[in-house]
Order: structure tokens, then C-alpha cells, then sequence
């Protein structure tokens, strides 16, 4: 199957030959892309995850041309890609849809990993994905059509507590909704918005829902959230 791409020389084999062994065995969905998300290798775990034939050859395909449904998630996954290549560090998503030729919307967690070669140059992505222990609906995020949700922030502009307070209010939990979540006055988390707002540029929630959809925040579930069992859609 990697034939091909070894011989253009894009990636050595002896690179990423010892992974593809473990990856062979396992039993967890496991991928390898390369620096333009392209598929390198699947292993007959994800195969089946993407309710593929098991003779099926994703060598050198974007998530695009798979001749599967969540094909249409594409774009989502490059940006992810590309995000573990530039953190340097792997990076967590949560992705919904109809996996394993299932009829109901389920969460995976797909965690992905920059791979380097030799001397130290980031040569792709390797992902494995495995179905969340949480529950299957999240009642604060209210769109229930097939989606990536990631847990690493796009960006650095807000703290760790400001983006747990941008996510509920995004999702139109008041001030005081808010204030009892932190178990902290209502004033303090109005005048926690005041300071997300200039950050973002705008003045309202409205303004604040607008900003995060442009780039990327309102994709961003904070993973301690995750950890007290708030829902996945």
C-alpha cells in the first residue's frame, strides 16, 4: 500500500515503519497523513471505524475523497492537521457522526500527533480515535448535525477561565447561569465578559457568538468541562 509514496521519497520508510507495525496490531483505529493531509496508511481498525471495505486503499487521499459520509468534515480535519504541526504537541477533538456504518450521531475522541523524521522535521500526522466515556448529548451545544469539537483553542488570546466563560456564554447561558456554575457573584462574570469583549473587539454576546464562529472558537468544548461529564453532542 505505501509503496508509492516511499518511492517518491517523501517519507522513509524506516521512518514510520515501526509505527505502522504497532499500528498494524492494534485494535484502535490508527492513521498517518502527510504534511498536506494526505492518507499514508490506515490501519483495518479505521477502516471499519469509517465503515470502509477491508481492501480498501486510502493511500494518498484527502478526507475528502473517502466514499464515506463524514467526507464532508474535510476541511475541519486539515485545520486540525495543520494545528498539531504547528503546536508541536499532540491535540484532542471530539468528532460526531455516523461511524462504523452506525444510524445515530456518536462522540469520538481523535487525538492527533505531529511525526518527525530524523533530523527533526515534522513529516505528518498520526490520529487514533476511541468513542467517549461521557454522555452521548451535550444539552448546551444545540446543533446536533454531524461535527468536529476539538479541545485545544485555536488561538492564544483568552485565559483558560475566560474561554470556559465564553463557551457557556456562546451558548446562551446568562451571567448569573454562569455565576452559579463558579460559584461566584454574577458581577464578577459580567465583568469577566467586559474584559472578553474588548479582547474580541465586540459588545455583546451576539457580537462575541460571531467572533468565536470566525475563528474557530465555537468548535472549543474546555476539556476540564469534558472531565465533569458535560455531554457530547
Amino acid at each position: 500500500m505505501l509503496k508509492g509514496i516511499f518511492m517518491e521519497g517523501k517519507i522513509k520508510k524506516e521512518t514510520i515503519g515501526p509505527l505502522i507495525s504497532f499500528m498494524e496490531k492494534s485494535k484502535t483505529p490508527w492513521g498517518i497523513k502527510d504534511r498536506e493531509s494526505r492518507f499514508i496508511y490506515m490501519n483495518s481498525a479505521a477502516l471499519h471505524f469509517g465503515n470502509l471495505p477491508k481492501n480498501f486503499n486510502p493511500e494518498g487521499l484527502f478526507d475528502s475523497d473517502f466514499p464515506a459520509e463524514w467526507s464532508e468534515l474535510s476541511t475541519q480535519f486539515i485545520e486540525h492537521d495543520r494545528l498539531a504541526e504547528k503546536t508541536g504537541d499532540h491535540i484532542e477533538i471530539i468528532q460526531t457522526h455516523y461511524f462504523y456504518g452506525s444510524k445515530t450521531l456518536e462522540p469520538y475522541l481523535c487525538e492527533k500527533f505531529p511525526i518527525y523524521n530524523e533530523i527533526g522535521e515534522c513529516i505528518g500526522t498520526a490520529n487514533f480515535s476511541k468513542k467517549l466515556k461521557t454522555a452521548s448529548r451535550l444539552d448546551l451545544i444545540n446543533n446536533v448535525s454531524p461535527s468536529v469539537i476539538f479541545t485545544t483553542p485555536p488561538n492564544n488570546m483568552f485565559t483558560q477561565k475566560e474561554l470556559e466563560i465564553i463557551f457557556f456564554s456562546i451558548n446562551r447561558l446568562t451571567a448569573k447561569e454562569i455565576a452559579k456554575r463558579f460559584n461566584i457573584s454574577h458581577r464578577t462574570i459580567e465583568n469577566r465578559l467586559q474584559v472578553i469583549y474588548n479582547k474580541a473587539g465586540v459588545n455583546s454576546v451576539n457580537g462575541l457568538t460571531e467572533f468565536c464562529i470566525s475563528c474557530g472558537l465555537n468548535q472549543y468544548v474546555p476539556p476540564n468541562l469534558l472531565h465533569k461529564e458535560i455531554k457530547i453532542i
